[in-house]
């Protein structure tokens, strides 16, 4: 994945926004994400990648503490 930012593709979520580079991005979902191999960007959010959630209504933020293979995710507060 090339590094920078990226459009936001209209009804694809989770969307990567930006590539920080080493597989860390920050992205944006409009659910809560899940965890383990088949979770939220299993595969493409390595450690420390973050995680915007937002519904319209309510917000969180989430840092992956998993691995790239099997994320994580973990509220920020």
């Amino acid at each position: 994945m090339a590094k920078g930012f990226k459009s936001v593709i209209e009804g694809v979520n989770p969307e990567i926004i930006i590539d920080l580079g080493l597989d860390v991005v920050i992205a944006r979902h409009n659910a809560a994400p899940e965890n383990g191999e088949t979770g939220t960007l299993a595969g493409h959010a390595a450690p420390g990648s973050l995680l915007v959630v937002s519904d319209g209504a309510n917000s969180a933020l989430y840092i992956n503490t998993g691995t790239k293979a099997a994320p994580n995710w973990t509220a920020v507060s």
